[in-house]
């Protein structure tokens, strides 16, 4: 008898050390191994944070300017700002950007710049994946006289250019 006495009280001490082993190990988790999904905490980031980020980074783009768009293009274009359209969700963006292009500037090698340049900065700053990046070349914008006169020694304007766009 004296033994069956004794069996319950080690199993009712291994059963509270098994809780408090359980505990300490829910309340001893590293910064590192804590994620959202772990403690339900969530992270939003606003469309505008997101437009500022692409508006920054083809600025930063020689010959490529946003195109600025119109009072009706504004309105009329969920989730865009002049010239850039972001639809975005919890994990991924796809981006619209509509630009115009210093004259001589190749067009495919500027989209692929943007398109890249975008594309990294989102996923750097945001850790979201971005699905697309399109790019629509609204306009060339011609070179002032100064300019002009900069593209010919470069040998990027002709004679014959400089007479059209006069």
């Amino acid at each position: 008898m004296f033994r069956g006495k004794e069996e319950p009280e080690k199993n009712e001490g291994k059963e509270e050390e098994k809780e408090e082993t359980a505990v300490e190990k829910k309340s001893s988790y590293s910064v590192a191994e804590m994620k959202p999904a772990d403690i339900g905490d969530s992270i939003r980031i606003n469309d505008d944070v997101l437009l500022t980020i692409v508006r920054v980074v083809v600025s930063e783009i020689d010959g490529v300017s946003i195109a600025p768009g119109g009072i009706v293009g504004g309105i009329l274009k969920k989730g865009g700002s002049r010239g850039i359209k972001i639809e975005s969700s919890d994990k991924e963006v796809k981006v619209e950007i509509t630009v115009n292009l210093q004259y001589g500037t190749r067009i495919p090698e500027a989209a692929a710049k943007i398109q890249t340049s975008v594309r990294k900065a989102l996923e750097d700053m945001t850790g979201k994946y971005v699905k697309s990046v399109g790019i629509f070349v609204e306009g060339v914008r011609l070179p002032s006289d100064k300019e002009s006169i900069d593209m010919k020694l470069k040998g990027q304007l002709s004679d014959e250019d400089e007479d059209v766009s006069s």
